[in-house]
């Protein structure tokens, strides 16, 4: 869910800076996500950029969730995990699937929908949303046409953000092709520059979801019913199965995923792909996991 102008990291920051009372802070953004990891995650980020711009606020410390919360928030995590295994989200025309994106942006003009060009470009680099939309994300080539350099990663708690080895569904060329005509799409727009992620989620994230329900509906992508962010997770899926890697899953999805702990890639365990028989292992293994 986009978040409103007035709960955003950018509002709660400044509101902390200018001396506002850190528990009238807290309180209106716990009000505004009720519970979960919304609240969890902002009060972080917020966090972070204090002690980046080097600001002392005078009660950071009590800026902060009680243990009481942070064990609700992970309880409901496992049980979300559980509820979602339980029933796997089943991609049943794995190979077709990669071979549609692949087309899809070969194909892509600025005249392509925001969807049709960000969807694509979703499965086959596995970021999120933000970090293909956002304009500041960079990807390099490296000598093999589905290894790429990816620097961008969002969400990271404290450590500083280094660049990493990501796999791609598509060679290199198709999807800096695809990301290229999506920021030309939005340089070409009218609509005032992307600043912060929740300007992101605003502006793209119902659009997009809108244009992914419609593509599993007319079956023009090979997918189930499902959200957006379940695209990272069918991606790892298809990497798992598409490239050869020596260690199990839950490695191979928090080092491809850039996350930091082997907790963090649990949740991403839900999808199941089948129509690969064939093609296992064809784009070669992931030697940057050795």
């Amino acid at each position: 869910m986009a978040e409103p102008q007035l709960v955003s990291v950018d509002s709660l920051t400044r509101d902390l800076s200018n001396g506002q009372p850190a528990s009238e802070v807290l309180d209106r953004l716990r009000g505004h996500f009720k519970a979960g990891h919304g609240v969890q995650n902002a009060v972080y980020a917020v966090r972070r950029r204090l002690l980046e711009a080097g600001h002392a606020h005078p009660n950071l410390d009590e800026f902060a969730l009680t243990h009481e919360e942070i064990s609700a928030n992970k309880r409901r995590s496992e049980q979300a995990v559980l509820a979602r295994n339980a029933a796997p989200l089943v991609v049943t025309r794995g190979a077709a699937l990669v071979d549609t994106i692949h087309a899809m942006l070969l194909a892509a003009t600025t005249e392509t929908t925001y969807a049709n060009l960000s969807i694509p470009l979703l499965i086959a680099s596995g970021r999120r949303m933000a970090e293909i939309m956002n304009g500041s994300s960079v990807f390099k080539p490296t000598s093999n046409a589905h290894i790429c350099v990816f620097t961008g990663q969002l969400k990271k708690k404290s450590e500083a953000v280094q660049p990493y080895c990501i796999p791609l569904l598509v060679p290199f060329t198709v999807f800096s092709h695809g990301l290229t005509v999506l920021q030309k799409k939005q340089s070409a727009s009218r609509a005032r520059a992307i600043t912060t992620n929740a300007q992101c989620a605003a502006r793209y994230q119902k659009t997009l979801q809108e244009g992914l329900d419609a593509m599993t509906e007319k079956n023009t992508v090979p997918l189930p019913p499902c959200h957006l962010h379940s695209l990272r997770a069918i991606y790892a899926a298809l990497v798992y199965e598409l490239f050869a890697s020596s260690h199990q899953f839950c490695y191979t999805a928090m080092r491809i995923l850039g996350h930091s702990h082997l907790q963090e890639s649990l949740p991403y365990s839900y999808v199941r792909v089948l129509g690969v028989d064939g093609v296992r292992g064809v784009f070669g293994p992931l030697q940057f996991l050795q």
